[in-house]
């Protein structure tokens, strides 16, 4: 497990991702903020259509609020990005830099994460090296086009079983449809608009976190 202050990603599964159109002194910078107090475990900067330096005002900002809370910071593709700021680690997709390369760079303390689509994906990632997984998508997602094939409940319970990394479910996952992955073995999960979009950020953080819990006290 690497070192990541408070938390190591084995502690964590209540993972975020920043919602796309966020702006400091917005709304959704409020709610972002109230996530963070509310108890999210990791936290990862995914931000499209802005400039470097708007992410990095903006990157600044959340790692100060996220090393202040103890929430894991991970920073989506860019491997500069993420040295510059700092963050506790790197989240790569299928078509960026292998990770045996981003491994080289950033060493062996920073947690790097890999999403996958397909379970040859997952345990390939896992002999790579991967500190934990991203395996989805479950459901239709509210913050990203061009999906792969959502994957199944079955490819979910087999993980859950074999895999030896942490994963996180992912993919238009909200309060209301969490049950269905985690009976099926998740205990680890990945949302943005499910949390970002909800009407009261604080109950359905707590609403989440009371249904992992409880799965996980059931194992």
């Amino acid at each position: 497990m690497k070192p990541t202050g408070k938390k190591t990603i084995q502690d964590c599964f209540l993972y975020a991702l920043t919602p796309p159109n966020l702006e400091a002194g917005t709304v959704s910078w409020m709610r972002l903020r109230e996530s963070i107090e509310q108890g999210i475990d990791a936290l990862q900067l995914r931000l499209s259509g802005k400039s470097d330096r708007q992410i990095l005002d903006l990157g600044w900002q959340i790692r100060q609020l996220t090393q202040e809370a103890g929430v894991v910071m991970i920073v989506n593709d860019r491997l500069d990005l993420c040295q510059i700021l700092d963050a506790d680690g790197l989240h790569l997709g299928q078509d960026d830099i292998p990770l045996k390369e981003a491994r080289k760079i950033l060493g062996p303390d920073k947690i790097i994460g890999l999403s996958t689509h397909t379970l040859r994906q997952a345990y390939e990632a896992e002999a790579e090296g991967a500190d934990y997984l991203g395996y989805g998508p479950c459901y239709p997602s509210l913050t990203k086009g061009n999906l792969s094939p959502r994957v199944s409940l079955e490819d979910i319970s087999r993980l859950s079983q074999t895999l030896k990394i942490p994963f996180f479910v992912i993919g238009g996952l909200c309060l209301e449809n969490l049950s269905p992955i985690l009976a099926a073995g998740a205990s680890r999960v990945a949302i943005s608009a499910g949390i970002y979009s909800s009407s009261d950020v604080r109950l359905t953080i707590q609403g989440i976190q009371k249904l992992l819990l409880s799965h996980r006290k059931r194992r």
